[in-house]
């Protein structure tokens, strides 16, 4: 079967997105470079243009002067940070582009074909206990694992005919069995919100289509972090967290982490600490942020926090702009785009994950997207 080149470069792109534990780190790691400056130079080749999704660029400069500001000319971490930047952008461009010059659901096929392939593999190998370097699965941490039955919880949905809240249903509860077997408590929760919100999409597919919702939700969980301790005393809370989900009163030592993050902050609060960063780790002694707001404001202030903000802001406020029609497209992204944000209170969670839903729905709001070939 011969694939057309816009799709292999689709699929190198979501391989780029994704490290592949199974594969040496450093052959990994140095394959990625030269994939992502490859996408790049065929990005000038069929004369990209950016005029569209234009804003994109904002979120990964702020990482490369957030960088620059930390390490200096010639450091290692600079170049990192500008392959991180340069994938975001790729991530935006390739699949709006993907989008305008073939169809949504052409992409949503093939990107659910992928992921489903991955997931099964990596399933099996969760199911016999195989981890690689003694910490990772197939594709990274406990949290990858659930948010990739998520990605693939979405990209299923519009995929399903006859019977879809049953077919749904099933997935969603095999994903939440796979979450606790590799022991996800988080992600327990972010695939019971994305089954409830899926199965209710008819109610809420306008309400939560547009720049308001994600601003109030935003909002919202900013209230939560810096109330956590007293929204922790609530006995409903409370009970949902140590009888429910198995966590002890702390989020597993979270609480402890959050209580010098402040302090943290302020010390560099307009670049913060750049990409790679291990701050918290040498202040608190282990971990990272485990929010996600929270840790983009360290690693990138909040110049990059900003930044990132524009990058969300516009992407929901162009599809509050389009059609219906569109709207419900792009649903199932907004519903993983939201469950992302949720887990963020207490995880990092600002991710590859949140930047395919983020370009999809940007893809559907700026492309005049072809119906041929909809199923």
């Amino acid at each position: 079967m011969k694939i057309k080149k816009s799709s292999f470069v689709i699929l190198c792109l979501f391989l780029l997105l994704f490290e592949i534990f199974a594969v040496p780190v450093k052959f990994y790691n140095y394959a990625s470079y030269i994939v992502a400056l490859l996408l790049s130079i065929y990005i000038i080749q069929i004369k990209g243009c950016f005029d569209k999704v234009g804003y994109v660029f904002f979120f990964p400069l702020a990482i490369i002067l957030s960088t620059l500001v930390n390490y200096g000319y010639g450091s290692r971490i600079l170049f990192l940070a500008a392959i991180y930047g340069l994938i975001i952008v790729e991530t935006f461009y390739l699949i709006s582009n993907y989008i305008k010059k073939e169809s949504y659901n052409k992409l949503v096929n093939l990107l659910r074909l992928f992921a489903l392939i991955v997931m099964v593999l990596n399933d099996i190998l969760c199911f016999f206990g195989v981890k690689f370097y003694n910490t990772y699965y197939l594709i990274g941490s406990k949290f990858r694992v659930a948010y990739l039955h998520c990605l693939v919880i979405a990209l299923s949905y519009y995929r399903f005919k006859g019977y879809k809240k049953i077919k749904l249903s099933i997935l969603a509860v095999y994903s939440i069995v796979v979450a606790q077997i590799v022991d996800c408590s988080t992600g327990v929760v972010a695939i019971l919100a994305i089954w409830i919100m899926l199965m209710l999409k008819n109610v809420l597919v306008d309400k939560l289509s547009g720049v308001k919702f994600i601003a109030v939700l935003w909002g919202v969980i900013l209230v939560i972090y810096v109330s956590l301790n007293t929204v922790l005393q609530i006995p409903s809370i409370q009970y949902f967290v140590t009888t429910i989900l198995g966590e002890d009163g702390t989020l597993t030592g979270r609480t402890k982490i959050y209580s010098y993050l402040t302090g943290i902050i302020l010390n560099k609060p307009i670049w913060g600490y750049g990409y790679q960063n291990i701050i918290v780790e040498k202040v608190v002694g282990y971990g990272n942020a485990q929010n996600g707001t929270i840790k983009f404001l360290i690693d990138y202030g909040a110049i990059g926090l900003g930044a990132f903000a524009i990058l969300v802001l516009a992407t929901f406020y162009k599809l509050g702009k389009t059609s219906l029609s569109n709207k419900d497209k792009a649903y199932p992204f907004v519903v993983l785009v939201t469950v992302l944000f949720i887990c963020s209170i207490v995880e990092v969670s600002f991710n590859s994950y949140m930047y395919i839903a983020l370009a999809i729905i940007a893809g559907l709001s700026t492309s005049a997207t072809r119906e041929d070939g909809d199923d």
